[in-house]
């Protein structure tokens, strides 16, 4: 049986993810992984230089640099977490 491309076998243009730690590891993986089958992703993470990285290498290899934005957001602090409702809140308006 022939491999198939993610993008063959999963089609997410229409959702929306929050990926948490997305500036490196796991979290930069799946959201690299979701972004290439066409989610639109939201990148989360304390380090924003990080993140802006994160962002410019994901934009590029989709080619869709509207499919990646990302929020500075410590989420063991209440601040943090409210930055990042916040922010999530504002795509849905």
């Amino acid at each position: 049986m022939a491999a198939r491309s993610g993008k063959a076998l999963f089609d997410l243009g229409e959702k929306v993810a929050l990926v948490t730690g997305a500036s490196s590891g796991l979290g930069r993986a799946m959201a690299t992984a979701l972004a290439s089958v066409g989610c639109q992703v939201i990148l989360a993470a304390r380090r924003v230089d990080k993140l802006q990285e994160a962002e410019k290498e994901i934009s590029e290899l989709t080619g869709d640099p509207n499919l990646i934005s990302h929020v500075e957001a410590d989420l063991m602090s209440p601040d943090g977490v409210n930055r990042l409702a916040d922010y999530c809140l504002g795509l849905e308006r």
